[in-house]
């Protein structure tokens, strides 16, 4: 259930910036409460307390700020405030709109969490089998240089699956929270959620021991969006992983949620346009959705140059449990495994299960295919990807066109990629 709002707000240009707070320090918020940036176009952390301010008020009036662009303009300008309900949040955005220093204040909006070789476990991956992923392997195994962000929960990265294949900037950092918990470890009770979607993208192989990932050989980001205890984060966080991770040089994003709110609000129209553009500089993978609609219904039908994909059982069946819960379809769609689907868990270091039904866990594996493509050659864009992922598609019996496009077959994919593209190595690029 959801228990905190975030309110958006945009400073006007040459506004008095220390009278645009008043407002809000006169209706007893914290003035000493940090306000930090909803995105910053180059993606430097920086916050300003403001009894740090600039005296003379127009911190928008100096040389750095003048060189920018309009859309940089624009996030430099933009704040992030999070209260513990939502009526406290609707309250002081109302008080905000009426500001005449604001420029815009809304009600920031939520994702949910779509969830409900030798190596000793390999055998019990029935998905991997399936789609053909051993035999994928003989063309590409993946190559660290390619990088998949996993935007979710957090990973436990010190699972012995794992480890190895965790990204690590140049700082050493070994992953990015966007969330209010302590560190960017998966804190989910029992199997975890961002540790079991990173386990079955790039779980390590011929380690002797555990399971291995789609795309063994790649490395994660881990980038935590889903504070503990909670299956919803905000737009204004996904979006600043989205654009950490492409600055830290992310190829594929993984993203194993949805929206629940209508696709036509102002503010889901705007985060789908987003990730739109963003979707034309890396590969953007989603889950469908767990509702059991068509997806015509829901906010995903905006997306463009995406991949969405669905789930079904290990007997190629769409998944679904009754009306209400199974998986998202619709003529779009293209299908993995996300029931009775073997991965590795948040439980401790060294554990493994049958992971909980959901597009969540289906969404992975077409990640790990775009991460075997990628690592053959490096060079092929975003929408060359997309469309070796659906055209070396499968047929499914008995699937109409109002449910899908068939499910995805990783050695199929990389014998497409073979016909169109030469082998390039990505340490060339790297």
């Amino acid at each position: 259930m959801k228990t905190r709002s975030r309110v958006i707000i945009r400073v006007k240009e040459n506004s008095d910036f220390n009278n645009s707070f008043e407002i809000l320090k006169s209706r007893n918020l914290n003035p000493s409460k940090v306000f930090s940036f909803q995105n910053d176009p180059f993606e430097i952390e920086r916050n300003f307390p403001i009894e740090n301010l600039d005296s003379s008020g127009y911190l928008y009036d100096n040389e750095y700020y003048r060189k920018l662009g309009k859309r940089q303009k624009d996030y430099y300008r933009t704040y992030k405030i999070d209260f513990t309900d939502d009526e406290s949040a609707k309250e002081y955005c109302l008080a905000l709109q009426k500001n005449e220093n604001i420029d815009d204040a809304y009600l920031d909006g939520y994702v949910h969490l779509a969830t409900n070789p030798n190596d000793s476990l390999l055998s019990k991956q029935i998905a991997l089998i399936n789609i053909q992923c051993e035999q994928a392997w003989d063309i590409s195994s993946g190559n660290p240089n390619i990088i998949v962000s996993v935007i979710d929960t957090g990973i436990n990265d010190n699972h012995e699956d794992l480890r190895g294949n965790i990204f690590v900037d140049n700082t050493g950092k070994r992953g990015f929270n966007f969330t209010d918990d302590a560190d960017f470890n998966d804190s989910r009770p029992d199997k975890g959620h961002g540790t079991c979607v990173a386990g079955l993208i790039a779980a390590s192989w011929n380690n002797s021991r555990g399971i291995a990932g789609v795309a063994p050989n790649c490395r994660v980001i881990n980038c935590k969006v889903f504070p503990t205890n909670d299956i919803t984060a905000f737009f204004s966080d996904c979006q600043e992983a989205i654009n950490t991770s492409i600055r830290n040089g992310a190829k594929i994003l993984n993203c194993s949620w949805e929206i629940n709110l209508d696709k036509d609000d102002k503010i889901v129209t705007d985060f789908i346009d987003f990730i739109n553009k963003e979707a034309t500089k890396s590969v953007f993978v989603f889950s469908s959705g767990n509702k059991n609609k068509n997806i015509a219904e829901t906010a995903w039908s905006k997306l463009e140059n995406c991949l969405i994909v669905g789930a079904m059982n290990i007997n190629d069946n769409i998944w679904t449990e009754n009306d209400k819960k199974g998986s998202n379809f619709g003529q779009n769609i293209i299908y993995s495994y996300g029931s009775g689907v073997f991965g590795l868990t948040n439980e401790n270091n060294d554990s493994y299960n049958v992971l909980d039904s959901g597009t969540s866990f289906a969404a992975p594996h077409v990640s790990g295919i775009c991460a075997l493509i990628l690592s053959y050659n490096p060079t092929i864009s975003p929408k060359q990807v997309r469309d070796i992922i659906i055209d070396s598609r499968e047929m499914v019996l008995g699937m109409s066109s109002t449910l899908g496009i068939g499910k995805v077959n990783a050695l199929k994919a990389l014998n497409l990629t073979q016909q169109r593209f030469a082998k390039l190595s990505p340490n060339l690029f790297s």
